[in-house]
């Protein structure tokens, strides 16, 4: 199967150079908008598109940044190359070397590296496209070689747009119904019988209608010597029967021409029928793949596409902003574009466990243009609600800012660090949100830091409700209170503050004896220890986690109504962690 190795990119709308190497299956190119996804496939579509088409509409605003003095220049390096393609006398010049286990490129076959060809189409300041192989060594010779038509035409690409799908539904060139099989309408005799019968059923019918403009007609042409054989008809001219391309097309059992399908049934027949197509294109372009399609049907255009087989029938490049797509695909298939004033990036997520499992929990992080990795339901909450509290005051909200909270999972701080690693080395803006109760090794924080990860955390033994209770305002501290008795009850309560205070002490007397003296650190201390004790297992094995806030929402709440309120007025050590938190989503240090 003919395949890209290798996509190179310079001077194409927002893309200034991008080297990629894509897989030889199903490739999902996923990032935040405007960086560069579709215009990596409309220039695949470009340099393959130039080898059949006899124009191609390039304008100054495809040039980037409009700089027409800088060339467009896009090469597509191809393997699995059939015998013709080989032929010695036909392509030395531009037979080259590919490495498949580094991805470079040698411009010489070599002995131990796969045989390729590099397609390749330039656009200079005049828009006029030139196409055709190239090489180091041809270049030096100043020469490039056009494909055969054959050849040509087996690198043809099939975009499964919105507004080609219908194309695809009639015998047209190119289309996916004439490469299904080998089959040739003979649209010539159909049309001739056509006509004829036509003629036939038209009869007389039009001279009635016409008769004062055949009058006409007859006096004149007698006054003037033009023989009409006595009389002149209005009658069907057969010469004047054409099918233009693509007339021919498909119908449902009442009549109804199969391009007026939805558009998302259109593209899923189409997507199916790529499938099977005998002759398809080797290359499959797809941008915004969950268009018009209910999520089961999107799975199913998926399917279609080639997200099972483990041996690809053909290489498929998708756009995505949607996590029920995410969910459907293997981390394998996942490519993160990034956007750079130089160059973009093209990363590829890998077939890590921890990524694929991710990406099942928590595919809307891929989407993101940042993330943060909270340990556990309870830091995710707390900044879900000072998000609301913020929205609630005029401020924009974390996913205006491209911002995804991601939970991972409450295991302890590293795993969580070692979550936040894995998005970094993607190419995410990442940061980590943990307790600081556990002490993390040194080497992790240091790994996290080294690929540009953002740590957040509190005084150095210090938990979520730890931080809550020591630093809270007076007044907020009983309503903490009463939060936990409405979320775990009196009971639960009053038996984690025994633990701590001792048996003669209560919620209720606490609370009271607070009214005259007050909440002493230590009080503040036993409480945030009370807050976030685990229930004891059988046989002295941990328990199930009882924190009175332990769950997004329910420290959701103490986000919204006691910490975002006090964020403003008041600089703590919780407080600020919470600012400098928001201020790193805004672009902030």
């Amino acid at each position: 199967m003919i395949s890209i190795r290798l996509i190179e990119i310079e001077n194409y709308r927002a893309i200034k150079k991008l080297v990629w190497r894509p897989s030889r299956g199903l490739n999902c190119l996923i990032g935040p908008g405007d960086s560069g996804k579709s215009s990596i496939l409309d220039a695949i579509e470009l340099c393959l598109g130039s080898t059949v088409r006899r124009t191609v509409n390039v304008s100054d605003s495809d040039f980037h940044g409009l700089d027409t003095d800088e060339p467009i220049s896009i090469s597509l390096t191809l393997g699995g190359l059939n015998d013709a393609l080989l032929d010695l006398d036909e392509y030395a010049l531009y037979l080259r070397g590919f490495d498949t286990s580094s991805g470079t490129l040698n411009d010489e076959p070599k002995k131990g590296l796969e045989t390729v060809v590099t397609l390749n189409v330039s656009v200079d300041s005049y828009r006029e496209p030139v196409w055709g192989l190239t090489s180091i060594r041809a270049t030096a010779r100043d020469e490039r070689k056009k494909l055969s038509l054959k050849e040509r035409t087996r690198l043809l690409s099939s975009r499964l747009g919105v507004s080609n799908v219908s194309q695809n539904l009639t015998w047209g060139k190119g289309s996916v119904l004439t490469r299904l099989t080998e089959e040739e309408l003979d649209v010539d005799s159909v049309l001739i019988d056509i006509a004829r019968n036509a003629k036939a059923a038209f009869g007389d019918s039009a001279n009635t209608q016409l008769k004062v403009s055949l009058d006409k007609v007859k006096e004149t042409a007698s006054s003037l010597g033009v023989p009409t054989g006595g009389a002149v008809r209005a009658s069907l001219d057969t010469q004047g029967f054409t099918l233009k391309e693509g007339a021919v097309a498909l119908h449902n059992s009442d009549g109804v021409p199969l391009r007026c399908l939805g558009t998302g049934s259109a593209r899923l027949l189409v997507a199916g029928l790529q499938r099977d197509a005998t002759q398809a294109a080797p290359v499959v372009l797809v941008d915004e793949v969950e268009f018009g399609l209910e999520p089961h049907r999107l799975t199913r255009l998926l399917n279609a596409l080639g997200s099972k087989l483990e041996e690809p029938i053909s290489q498929v490049f998708i756009t995505t902003h949607s996590p029920v797509a995410l969910q459907q695909l293997k981390a394998s298939h996942l490519h993160i574009v990034r956007g750079g004033a130089e160059e973009h990036v093209v990363n590829a997520a890998g077939m890590d466990d921890d990524v694929q499992g991710t990406l099942r929990k928590s595919p809307s992080s891929f989407l993101a243009k940042k993330v943060i990795v909270c340990e556990g339901a309870s830091e995710q909450g707390l900044l879900r609600g000072v998000d609301d509290w913020n929205v609630g005051k005029g401020g924009d909200s974390l996913l205006a800012r491209g911002v995804s909270l991601l939970d991972a999972g409450g295991g302890s701080p590293k795993s969580c660090i070692e979550k936040a690693i894995l998005f970094a080395k993607l190419g995410y803006d990442v940061a980590a949100f943990i307790d600081n109760d556990v002490a993390v090794e040194q080497n992790v924080t240091t790994r996290f830091s080294s690929v540009g990860g953002r740590l957040f955390t509190w005084e150095d033994g210090f938990a979520l409700e730890d931080a809550l209770f020591a630093h809270v305002p007076e007044e907020s501290i009983d309503k903490l209170i009463d939060f936990a008795l409405e979320n775990v009850g009196l009971g639960s309560v009053d038996e984690k503050i025994k633990e701590e205070f001792g048996s003669k002490t209560s919620a209720s007397s606490l609370r009271s004896d607070a009214e005259v003296m007050g909440y002493s650190a230590d009080d503040r201390q036993k409480l945030g220890r009370a807050s976030r004790t685990k229930k004891k297992g059988k046989n002295g094995e941990p328990g199930k986690k009882s924190g009175w806030f332990k769950s997004i929402d329910r420290m959701e709440r103490v986000g919204r109504e006691i910490v975002g309120p006090a964020v403003a007025p008041v600089r703590t050590p919780l407080t600020q962690v919470v600012a400098d938190i928001f201020r790193w989503t805004k672009g902030g240090n």
